[in-house]
């Protein structure tokens, strides 16, 4: 018998990341108000997302929320991808980080156009941890 453990990710332990780039990204802002207005539930959310350039990407750190659990986390990141060509402004690459304020652990999420066209992710995103551990989200439209 295999043993393995099972560890939640709690998010408050977390300090959460996305990073989006894109030719076809104009502003964040509008994906943002999108995401959260289906998201929230029409109940009004206080919280604060910082933004950052480096060069052609954009940083966004996540405030903590409670609007922020795992699956509405790992579904923002992907919400970035549009669905072009209705969409015209999404991004080509949206990868989200998470680090463990505590130095335990670290892991990273992903999709881009290329996997969706070549292996069909259409609600997908990948991950990797810090030791190497790789994973496959699924986000379907029920939780």
């Amino acid at each position: 018998m295999t043993e393995f453990q099972i560890k939640t990710l709690e998010k408050e332990s977390y300090d959460r990341y996305i990073l989006v780039q894109g030719k076809n990204l104009k502003n964040v802002e509008p994906k943002i108000t999108e995401w959260l207005e289906i998201f929230a539930a029409d109940d009004p959310v206080n919280m604060t997302i910082k933004k950052s350039k480096l060069g052609d990407w954009t940083i966004l750190k996540l405030s903590k929320n409670e609007i922020f659990n795992a699956y509405n986390y790992h579904n923002f990141v992907y919400w970035f991808l549009g669905t072009p060509p209705k969409d015209q402004n999404y991004a080509e690459y949206s990868i989200g980080i998470s680090i463990d304020k505590n130095g335990e652990s670290t892991y990273l999420i992903y999709n881009d156009y290329d996997l969706r066209e070549k292996i069909a992710t259409n609600d997908d995103v990948f991950g990797i941890s810090e030791k190497n551990q790789k994973f496959i989200l699924s986000i379907p439209f029920d939780e």
